[in-house]
């Protein structure tokens, strides 16, 4: 007999669990986690462990029961409720990239029931060539600035839509030289809290010669309207069950993601369909530029940027010198963007410099604006230990400054701002001290003034 576990809350089941071949398979009905194990794990007694450690688990969260026993069968039926719509239906409803937590064209909140409705749709293969063509537009998969200044290299960002989820990957290759792959998502998924899963298929996924979902592409002719991307979406899922309310409803409690998992290893993750896209730029000659996109200075840097250097630990025990930025802009400021040139200064000269994007800022607490990754300073490895560190030699400490400034070129991938900082500010680096004089622990860095 196969070893199962099925769980259910009143007539609701949550999950089943099963033996597949090379891993246990947890089935919640709107999709599945995979947990590899191997054949010493997969021994009666420790499926028996595993049975009662998710079993615990889940019923501490709501009165349920369990039920240990032949695997029975999940009926994924469709609700009466659920709304039955063509794929050209879903298609029109399919919102701008970026927007997708905003409401849609029909009322329902984002990610909408709709998304995932199409999401089934496409890794199932119900798509035809021209409703592919309608869905690929560059709105819904890029991000980017229908102007650009004259002669400069493009900087475009490939964007991963909510319709296509988890286990979907979607690469682009502009058809300019020496451009680079842009990727967004990935072919797997390890939902559900299973890091051991995360880290073993992220170990065996083939490297991939890319910068990521934002790069540079390349530089325009001066007649070219627009960049053709070859646009490739990568699946490692063999299919998908179409989605009822009540599996929308259960996946966003438990995860907030659809179909949680694949088990499908990268050497057969598929193609599901690769369509040419254009992203329309003009360029624009340098004075009408600066016209469009518009500098300011006005903003006093000491009230409304925060700057606090930090310690960022190693493996190895020792330190590395992080930067950590914020600022709050003023509700007057909305359309206002931050691209910065960061610059460590020993005896007035740069010995480092660090560019921080428009599109590195993310929201933080109380509308402040934060950077996503910490920029680390490689010309001071740790120098912020404990003992004999910069902080205990203050005639060599008085030595360093640090000067932010306005960077345009920074700014515009911050999409939707239309006017930047270009501004500077000089501080001695001991002023990025906290008030006890030592250097900044992560995660304790001084609030917005």
């Amino acid at each position: 007999m196969t070893v199962s576990l099925r769980l259910a809350i009143g007539r609701t089941n949550l999950f089943s669990l099963r033996d597949n071949r090379q891993c246990i398979v947890i089935d919640f009905g709107f999709g599945e986690i995979v947990m590899l194990l191997d054949a010493a794990m997969k021994t009666p007694a420790r499926l028996a462990s595993l049975v009662c450690v998710i079993s615990l688990a889940t019923l501490t969260a709501g009165a349920g029961t369990c039920a240990v026993g032949p695997e029975q069968a999940n009926p994924k039926t469709t609700a009466p409720s659920t709304p039955q719509r063509s794929v050209d239906e879903l298609i029109k409803l399919m919102p701008k990239a970026g927007d997708e937590y905003l409401p849609l064209a029909d009322g329902s909140p984002g990610p909408s029931f709709a998304c995932h409705q199409l999401r089934a749709k496409i890794i199932n293969g119900q798509l035809s060539k021209a409703q592919w063509q309608r869905l690929l537009t560059a709105a819904r998969i890029f991000k980017f600035r229908s102007r650009w200044p004259l002669g400069t290299p493009v900087v475009v960002q490939l964007h991963h839509p909510a319709w296509l989820g988890a286990a979907v990957e979607i690469r682009a290759t502009a058809r300019l030289e020496n451009s680079p792959l842009l990727r967004a998502g990935r072919t797997w998924s390890g939902g559900g809290g299973c890091s051991q899963v995360w880290a073993r298929m992220a170990k065996d996924e083939p490297k991939v010669d890319s910068p990521g979902d934002i790069a540079t592409v390349g530089t325009l002719g001066p007649d070219a309207t627009g960049i053709i991307f070859d646009v490739e979406i990568r699946a490692g899922l063999d299919v998908v069950p179409e989605p009822t309310v009540e599996s929308h409803d259960r996946q966003f409690m438990l995860f907030g993601s659809a179909d949680s998992a694949s088990n499908t290893y990268w050497d057969s993750a598929r193609t599901i369909t690769k369509f040419p896209v254009t992203v329309p730029v003009r360029q624009v000659i340098q004075g009408a530029w600066e016209a469009e996109f518009p500098a300011t200075e006005k903003l006093d840097p000491a009230s409304f940027l925060q700057t606090t250097v930090t310690r960022e630990p190693t493996p190895g025990g020792t330190y590395r010198t992080g930067l950590a930025l914020w600022w709050k802009p003023a509700p007057a400021d909305a359309s206002l963007q931050l691209g910065l040139t960061a610059e460590l200064l020993r005896d007035g000269e740069v010995i480092e410099s660090k560019t921080i994007s428009g599109s590195e800022w993310v929201g933080s607490t109380d509308g402040a604006m934060c950077l996503r990754d910490t920029p680390i300073f490689d010309s001071l490895p740790n120098a912020l230990r404990d003992n004999g560190g910069l902080q205990s030699q203050p005639a060599e400490l008085a030595r360093y400054e640090l000067v932010i400034r306005g960077n345009q070129l920074a700014a515009l991938t911050n999409w939707r701002a239309t006017s930047w900082w270009s501004g500077s500010i000089r501080l001695p680096l001991k002023s990025c001290l906290s008030s006890e004089g030592s250097f900044q622990p992560p995660g304790k860095e001084r609030p917005l003034r």
